[in-house]
């Protein structure tokens, strides 16, 4: 009885420090050299960003950053401080666009960490810059219904980011094309 007590208690205590953990996290892109131009589906600048995770292929938001109103839309960078996470070891990606399922990450982003009281919350940065900007390091982006270009960003010295439409959009706008073509032929003969 003894020996169930002590498991069953370590076991509590492991599992409210696993629900305790904190970090604080650094991440979107500033209007400064290396930083990221993030641009919608009409091509204008995004105003928010969600940050999170994947789990069974369904999106988890964690935190969300909205334009400061100050820099150019398109550059959204912030700091969010995280509690109760459960989710430590998942890759960080951020949301572009929800409605269309647009996402990117980087390599250099790593997973999510945490730490438990009295221990300071951990630090991530998951904010895109000169390291992420490279020529070379554009094989290091992971996109889903998005694109990365460069140069861009912050006086062509970072990328943008872009979303694109599913290809669903495009077969739309390809068949409405070619209504509209059949359409203007048969009125002309």
């Amino acid at each position: 009885m003894k020996k169930l007590l002590i498991t069953l208690t370590t076991l509590s205590l492991i599992s409210i420090g696993a629900y305790g953990q904190a970090s604080n996290v650094t991440w979107g892109s500033a209007a400064a050299p290396g930083g990221a131009y993030w641009f919608g589906q009409d091509s204008s600048g995004l105003t928010s960003l969600n940050l999170g995770y994947f789990s069974d292929d369904t999106f988890n938001s964690v935190a969300t950053l909205t334009h400061n109103g100050v820099s150019p839309e398109g550059f959204i960078f912030g700091t969010s401080a995280l509690s109760g996470i459960d989710y430590i070891g998942q890759t960080a990606w951020i949301e572009l666009d929800s409605t269309i399922g647009s996402y990117a990450t980087f390599e250099d982003w790593g997973t999510f960490t945490g730490a438990s009281a009295p221990t300071p919350p951990t630090s991530l940065d998951i904010s895109v810059g000169v390291a992420a900007t490279d020529a070379n390091a554009i094989s290091g982006w992971t996109l889903i219904n998005a694109i990365v270009s460069v140069p861009g960003g912050f006086q062509d010295t970072g990328v943008n980011i872009s979303v694109v439409p599913e290809p669903s959009t495009y077969a739309l706008l390809a068949g409405f094309a070619a209504f509209i073509f059949v359409a203007i032929r048969r009125r002309n003969s």
